[in-house]
């Protein structure tokens, strides 16, 4: 798990004014999922992804997979960030539906043995 970004980090990526650069340090505090404990059960986390989001940056930071082993992610490809939501409203519906009964399945085990639910296809985008 690579550590926090601290000021000299920042300053890598060319966050020039205090200002920007406060708001990056900020960020990368509330918002890196690996400053969080690692939930006990990986598997019943889904994230759906839009390949072209310009609102969620993937680049230069670890995937979902690799903060949290067993956690999931859909991409949606070729959408942005609003319109993947947008178009694939039965998409995230599944997702939620999937990982409610995945958890209802892992709390009914009694077990702290996580139940990996099955991945759901890649999903069908109209043009």
């Amino acid at each position: 798990m690579p550590p926090p970004m601290d000021t000299a980090e920042a300053d890598k990526f060319h966050v020039s004014s205090d200002a920007k650069r406060f708001m990056w340090i900020l960020m990368e505090e509330f918002t890196n999922l690996g400053q969080y404990p690692t939930p006990k059960a990986t598997s019943l986390i889904k994230a759906i992804i839009a390949e072209e989001d310009a609102y969620v940056i993937r680049n230069d930071v670890p995937d979902l997979t690799e903060v949290w082993p067993g956690a999931q992610v859909q991409v949606i490809p070729g959408e942005g960030h609003v319109m993947a939501y947008i178009k694939n409203h039965s998409v995230f519906r599944k997702a939620i539906s999937e990982m409610m009964q995945a958890t209802q399945e892992h709390n009914d085990a009694g077990t702290k043995e996580p139940i990996t639910p099955s991945p759901s296809p890649a999903p069908q985008t109209s043009n």
